[in-house]
């Protein structure tokens, strides 16, 4: 479940990682900001233009899925 105030705070706010990268993808409407967990999770989160943040969190699994499908290279 995804609180309402979450959509304020940054991905490092929520989930106290230090390195974040952005990502600008064609097609995406908003910068995209990948995070990746010390568990080998990852957080994906979109920068909305008026300051909102729209987050998700994957299994290893479904975050290596989802960053091939944005095509952002597992190692950035």
């Amino acid at each position: 479940m995804v609180y309402a105030h979450a959509r304020t705070r940054t991905p490092q706010d929520l989930f106290g990682v230090i390195e974040v990268t952005t990502h600008v993808i064609p097609g995406a409407g908003d910068p995209v900001l990948v995070a990746r967990l010390p568990d080998g999770r990852g957080a994906i989160s979109y920068a909305r233009a008026d300051g909102t943040f729209c987050h998700t969190v994957g299994s290893p699994e479904g975050f290596a899925r989802k960053l091939v499908s944005l095509g952002i290279p597992m190692s950035s």
